[in-house]
């Protein structure tokens, strides 16, 4: 999979990738933060939404040009990660 330009800002990280789950952390930036520290929740969606594919994508054998994209997610924020990282 080549590199996407929005998760390389983001700084996202692919821990691990296999067919059943994907291990995606973003560390703390503060440009991925709201004032106050609390990481942005579109930063949350976002890194939620790579694993998915990666684990969708990794499911899949490679095929030129094969193309995939995520339909919808909904997200319910529980709590702020405040100055730290998020895992996926």
């Amino acid at each position: 999979m080549s590199r996407d330009p929005y998760a390389d800002a983001l700084g996202l990280v692919i821990a691990s990738v296999d067919a059943e789950r994907a291990a995606v952390r973003v560390p703390f930036q503060t440009a991925n933060s709201n004032p106050g520290g609390a990481l942005h929740g579109g930063v949350a969606a976002s890194v939620i939404d790579a694993a998915a594919s990666l684990v969708a994508r990794a499911g899949v054998e490679d095929r030129p040009g094969l193309e995939h994209a995520v339909v919808d997610v909904a997200v319910t924020y529980l709590a702020a990660a405040i100055n730290e990282g998020i895992v996926a």
